[in-house]
């Protein structure tokens, strides 16, 4: 089915009934309290079926929190994946969360999942061949016991019902007797046959299905991130077209103008304040939506003084969101490949590169002028002190710290 990408101000609403897993690690118990369920809830829909954006709050659930629907988790607590009451969403607080999280599920299949498979394949490659050996050169059974074992001990925990199954007939090829306690080794090669099969149901379950719908997932997360940031440069365009009309003096002063202005400032502020609930940006939008509204009365009254610094807050909270807010979005996703996956050879130089675009966005902060908000609130000063948390975690090496600092600097702009 092609993707239809939401408009961001007039989205497609759905009132459904709901059910979502508060809190989920892989590999652990989901515990009951973590499910709750809700007969009806109003939600923007950015991709029917599976992504969503909660319009209201309802109990634990926050308005702007995002739901991304989860066929495994559904299957696991067997559920009726076609019942939409019976479907299971995750929960994430944002739309950087929600890539954060996506992007990890990614890289599991990308840097983890499918090599392990490609290795297993190879491991069951050599213990045919061991078996065909292993009576002209009885060495080979040591050999070949090591070499399960190692395999069996050190595959990563997998939920795959195939892959499962596949080390079980792993573990019961490592012994080269037979039931009867005779030595057997003509029978492990039909059974690396029976799990290279498994092994080739589960890649084609990774390539035809997991894949593919973690990409379409992510690209609707890429759009309505895309278009959050869009959005943020309209307002702040407004904005500065308000202020070069609020700062105009002289001659080329036209009191006309000035309603015609104030009236785009309020639409502009309605918009913002009623259509985009998405969190965490929803406080940064809510206090530009006042300094709108603030900005459109002093217009009206002709207070220019007042206009002016409300416009002038605007312009700086705008370029926040349009310009650093990505920055640190990018700078978290490659940190986070850092932290999450041993990446080869990469490793030391990308650090290097996120310890050098932290620093720089941390300038960038220091010198913008940023720290005016809504009634004397900063709001940089709070994200340039996690900037340099960041900072001092890179230098010590804790990489997940540094990843922590990362998303509290986005969540105090």
């Amino acid at each position: 089915m092609p993707i239809t990408f939401q408009p961001l101000l007039n989205p497609t609403l759905d009132e459904r009934p709901l059910t979502v897993c508060l809190r989920y690690e892989h590999g652990k118990k989901v515990c009951q309290e973590d499910i709750i369920q809700i007969r009806a809830i109003v939600l923007t829909v950015l991709d029917k079926g599976f992504v969503y954006v909660t319009n209201e709050g309802r109990g634990p659930i926050l308005p702007g929190q995002y739901l991304i629907y989860n066929q495994w988790l559904t299957e696991k607590l067997r559920r009726d994946p076609n019942n939409p009451a019976e479907q299971v969403f995750l929960i994430y607080d944002g739309v950087d969360d929600a890539l954060a999280g996506f992007h990890r599920v990614r890289g599991k299949y990308r840097y983890m999942k499918v090599p392990n498979l490609e290795a297993f394949g190879q491991t069951t490659e050599k213990l045919i061949w061991y078996a065909y050996d292993m009576k002209r050169f009885p060495e080979l059974v040591s050999a070949h016991e090591e070499l399960v074992d190692h395999w069996v001990m050190n595959y990563p925990t997998t939920e795959d019902a195939d892959l499962l199954t596949a080390l079980d007939e792993m573990i019961d090829a490592s012994d080269p007797d037979d039931i009867l306690g005779r030595r057997n080794p003509r029978r492990i090669p039909l059974m690396c046959f029976m799990i290279q099969r498994l092994l080739a149901k589960s890649q084609c379950n990774i390539r035809d299905v997991a894949m593919p719908r973690v990409e379409r997932t992510l690209l609707v997360l890429a759009d309505r991130h895309d278009q959050i940031v869009e959005q943020s440069k309209l307002i702040r365009r407004v904005a500065g077209n308000a202020l070069r009309s609020a700062r105009t003096t002289g001659d080329a002063y036209d009191p006309a103008r000035l309603p015609i202005e104030a009236s785009y400032l309020r639409q502009l502020a309605e918009e913002i304040l009623f259509k985009v609930p998405d969190r965490p940006i929803s406080r940064s939008w809510t206090n530009t939506a006042h300094n709108l509204l603030y900005a459109a009365i002093a217009l009206e009254q002709q207070d220019m003084d007042e206009a002016v610094h409300h416009l002038e807050i605007v312009e700086r909270m705008m370029t926040l969101q349009a310009e650093i807010a990505p920055r640190l979005l990018t700078l978290r996703l490659d940190l986070g490949r850092v932290v999450h996956f041993k990446l080869p050879m990469t490793n030391e130089v990308l650090r290097e590169a996120i310890r050098l675009e932290g620093r720089n966005i941390r300038v960038a902060l220091q010198g913008g002028d940023y720290d005016v908000g809504l009634r004397g609130k900063l709001v940089a000063a709070p994200a340039v002190e996690h900037l340099y948390v960041f900072h001092d975690r890179i230098i010590e090496n804790d990489l997940t710290g540094a990843l922590a600092a990362i998303k509290q600097a986005k969540s105090v702009m």
